[in-house]
């Protein structure tokens, strides 16, 4: 079975491109949690001008509205 989709090895302190297709937004953040179900990440919020906070689950990822690329 080939499903096309590529895995990457997730640590914490991981630099990451975060997509969100929906809003056409991007960012680069830095991975500070992994759990089973979740990823959590921090970015600077240029609108707020300061550190914000994200988490994603897996589910997220799977719908196809968000992207993860590894930048280290």
């Amino acid at each position: 079975m080939n499903n096309n989709k590529a895995t990457i090895i997730l640590k914490e302190g991981k630099a990451l491109r975060f997509i969100d297709k929906k809003f056409d937004f991007k960012t680069d953040c830095i991975v500070i949690s992994i759990s089973r179900d979740e990823i959590e990440f921090i970015y600077y919020d240029k609108e707020i001008k300061d550190i914000a906070h994200r988490v994603m689950t897996k589910e997220d990822l799977n719908f196809g509205d968000y992207k993860l690329e590894l930048l280290s």
